[in-house]
């Protein structure tokens, strides 16, 4: 594993956030300590279509969180290796890393700079059990790592005036031969804003461009822009109108460019913690180089909504819209998505929660041929333990099923995990 890169991107943002740190300020410093320990049982290791194969794989991980807050100045660091041993594939044994930092400095009193850099190296495929993320999850357990660093300059010039300034780097790099081909690097540096016209209208915009380059996959030129007129109606609702393009341009093969145009209506409504509604409907035109064009209404949409009674909750969660795949382990490009979930919590016995999950997604991939379509189906049951101090204990089972109409691409797993974790209730102060 090259580590090279990754290292040399963290010590430099780290170095950025050593300079917000002066020792003539009264600042807090605190440490979070803590280890898990995971035992769990996947009856298919490899999210294999045509190759099931059951293990039991155990993970140790120690870890902790250094935070160092002052008036004017932040800084946080969190890091976690782990180490999973596979029962029955010991080839997959691996040395994970997860790493996160984040620091801010108030440069006056209207201007700020924040950092952030996230670094994985794991074998582990999914991000996560019970969330779908096209941008992370994968298949096969290869080591892989990706690092992703940002920094963004913003200026309050009014009550609810806003200009940001930010750039941010990514890169990932597979130790599998297999999936090289798509080792790439993120170069995203944007402007955005947010402006009162009025006391009801705000004006809301972003320009961003994206120099994406691959070890053999073609690199591109990406250029986005939008713009959105949005009236406050009441305390509540706002409505307003937006426009987004896309421009993306390929280095070899020109006949993949694309251009996308979204022009739409939006409305939102906002009801405390427990109601959130965005919703767009809009026209897609998608104007291609050399292959037919598309077009159509598309509705773009972020609805949550949570009921909570006595003992529990019960949530529902609905999205859809269109984005890019790339800078992934596949780089299928243009993407529209549908998807909605719910979750069910109850308090048991006091210290005792138990939850239940599912949720639906469907991906259409319009770059591919014949249009590939991705349908993924979620399902879990997890019972948590935290009655004594410093230590909670999770079991919880987990069902995915991924259907695609592309052979070989899809894959069904059952996975029953226990979770143990020993942490102080709260931070330790190393400095008052």
């Amino acid at each position: 594993m090259n580590l090279f890169k990754p290292i040399c991107h963290a010590i430099t943002i780290i170095s950025i956030s050593a300079i917000f740190t002066n020792a003539s300020h009264a600042y807090q410093v605190t440490f979070q300590p803590r280890v898990t320990v995971t035992e769990e049982y996947t009856d298919n290791v490899d999210l294999s279509e045509s190759d099931e194969e059951s293990d039991f794989i155990t993970t140790i991980q120690p870890g902790f969180t250094l935070s160092a807050i002052g008036q004017t100045k932040g800084l946080s660091i969190s890091y976690d290796p782990a180490y999973s041993w596979y029962a029955n594939h010991a080839e997959y044994d691996t040395l994970r890393h997860r790493a996160n930092m984040t620091g801010y400095s108030l440069l006056s009193r209207n201007a700020r700079i924040d950092i952030t850099d996230t670094f994985l190296y794991t074998e582990e495929p999914l991000d996560s059990l019970d969330t779908v993320d096209i941008s992370d999850d994968r298949t096969g357990r290869e080591p892989f790592y990706n690092n992703t660093a940002t920094i963004a300059l913003s200026n309050r010039f009014g009550p609810a005036d806003v200009v940001t300034l930010a750039y941010q780097y990514a890169v990932l790099e597979n130790e599998d031969e297999a999936n090289q081909e798509e080792d790439s690097q993120e170069h995203t540096p944007s402007i955005s804003w947010e402006y009162a016209l009025s006391d009801r209208v705000i004006n809301q915009g972003r320009l961003a461009f994206t120099r994406g380059e691959f070890d053999v996959a073609d690199d591109f030129e990406r250029y986005v822009s939008s713009l959105q007129l949005r009236w406050q109606a009441t305390r509540n609702v706002a409505a307003g109108v937006s426009y987004e393009h896309t421009a993306l341009f390929f280095d070899q093969v020109e006949d993949n460019n694309y251009h996308i145009d979204y022009p739409s209506l939006d409305l939102f409504y906002q009801s405390g913690a427990d109601t959130s509604l965005s919703v767009s409907v809009g026209y897609l035109w998608i104007e291609r180089e050399k292959e037919d064009d598309e077009e159509g209404v598309l509705l773009s949409s972020e609805i949550t909504q949570t009921w909570p009674f006595r003992r529990g909750s019960f949530s529902i969660n609905a999205t859809s819209g269109y984005d890019e795949d790339f800078f992934t382990q596949d780089n299928l490009g243009l993407l529209i998505y549908y998807e909605g979930g719910a979750i069910f919590g109850y308090e048991i016995l006091e210290d005792i929660l138990a939850s239940i999950s599912g949720s639906y997604r469907r991906d259409i991939f319009l770059n591919t041929d014949d249009e590939r379509e991705d349908t993924t189906t979620l399902g879990g049951v997890a019972i948590s333990y935290n009655r004594v101090r410093y230590v909670s204990a999770t079991v919880s089972y987990d069902y995915r099923l991924l259907d695609s109409s592309e052979e070989d691409q899809g894959y069904q797993e059952n996975r029953i995990s226990l979770r143990i974790t020993f942490t102080p209730e709260q931070p330790i102060r190393i400095i008052k």
